[in-house]
């Protein structure tokens, strides 16, 4: 009988406990399993529950030490086995959660939680192909698979396989009409692959579900500005997106891009000095600055410009010498001033010493000979 009502009190506490932990009151919910712990420091499931309010307070290798004594006092326990692999994924021991992850769906092939967390990370390994495995797994054993194709979409898009991707984010709609990651990165994807149209209504539907979302404002802005005729719809998403999220950056820079495109050049040049003006030393605003003066002096047919955009490129090589979007330019502007040996040995040098970054180097080259109408081919130069 006493061993009885010992048992009951713990269960009591431990259901105290869980409830706390549930509304988040994690210092009052661990004040009971002191409690419980004086009453019975033999009871495997009070560590569990330990382990896991402490994981959800962020409190991972505290959390570990709970875990452990709970499979010290019981082995061979699964479900503590997964709940410790996962705060020791959060302290960065990957190889040993991951080590443990495996132990858990070798005795339980069905344990799709398992099956996700060893995506993770995978994913995080930069094992992609075997994150996709990971996931395709967790979704073969899940009636509800809306998370898992989520993952799987998410992971075919890192790969750059948007079509997979596509085939992916379908089916977690198809499930849950509602799962706004989803549609966002349908969104993005549909926009890879060109279809900018459909891109559009997956990133309206994500718009009209989180309209105070600056990610889903700035995506917006990004598609709807791949078309001239939709540039002032994409500057108001952009500034909705800055409005919610002032420090955000992209929504800055695709708001600049398109105020260029409109030849709104000074009001491009306020966007971007806005940004220098919080970090003077911003290396994207720098260059963008520099590019707006490039296009005004193309625009203007005046090479007074020129001169205002070789400063802030040279700015940007202050910081980042190796800066190739950079150093490209200033290639450029040489030539534009009559230097054209400059021109040439630079963009050979450049080809030469940043092999990785060949086809960016071509497309400046190529540019800058129809700009400067060179009697000279690409291959002529860096052959």
């Amino acid at each position: 009988m006493a061993v009885e009502m010992i048992s009951s009190k713990v269960d009591f506490q431990l259901n105290i406990a869980e409830i706390l932990t549930e509304m988040k009151k994690y210092d009052k919910a661990i004040e009971y399993y002191k409690i419980a712990e004086k009453t019975n420091p033999e009871n495997s499931q009070l560590y569990l529950c330990w382990g896991v309010t402490l994981q959800k307070y962020g409190e991972h290798f505290e959390a570990i030490n709970k875990f452990n004594k709970s499979i010290e006092i019981k082995s061979d326990q699964t479900q503590v086995i997964y709940y410790l692999a996962i705060s020791l994924a959060e302290v960065g021991d990957l190889d040993k959660a991951e080590e443990m992850l495996l132990s858990v769906v070798e005795k339980d092939t069905r344990y799709i939680e398992a099956y996700m967390k060893l995506g993770t990370i995978a994913s995080i390994k930069g094992n992609t192909l075997l994150a996709i495995e990971r996931y395709k797994e967790a979704a073969k054993f899940n009636l509800k698979k809306t998370e898992a194709n989520y993952m799987i979409a998410s992971a075919y898009s890192t790969l750059n396989d948007f079509k997979s991707a596509i085939e992916y984010y379908q089916k977690s709609i198809n499930e849950d009409s509602e799962h706004l990651d989803s549609y966002i990165g349908y969104a993005v994807a549909l926009n890879e692959v060109r279809d900018e149209k459909e891109a559009i209504r997956k990133i309206r539907r994500a718009y009209k579900m989180a309209p105070d979302s600056a990610q889903v404002c700035m995506i917006y802005g990004i598609i709807l500005s791949k078309d001239d005729k939709t540039l002032k719809d994409a500057i108001d998403k952009f500034n909705n997106a800055i409005k919610i999220k002032s420090d955000m950056l992209p929504a800055y820079i695709g708001k600049g891009e398109a105020l260029i495109r409109l030849k709104n050049f000074d009001e491009a040049l306020s966007v971007f000095h806005e940004l220098l003006f919080k970090d003077p030393k911003l290396v994207t605003a720098l260059f963008f600055v520099g590019g707006t003066y490039i296009e005004m002096a193309d625009y203007y047919k005046d090479d007074k410009y020129l001169a205002q955009a070789e400063e802030f490129f040279n700015k940007v090589l202050e910081i980042e010498p190796n800066h190739i979007d950079s150093l490209a330019n200033i290639a450029f502007i040489k030539a534009k001033n009559g230097d054209v040996e400059f021109f040439e040995r630079e963009f050979k040098r450049l080809n030469n010493e940043y092999p990785d970054q060949k086809e960016l180097i071509c497309i400046y080259l190529n540019k800058s000979l129809q700009k400067l109408d060179y009697k000279k081919s690409l291959n002529d130069i860096i052959g």
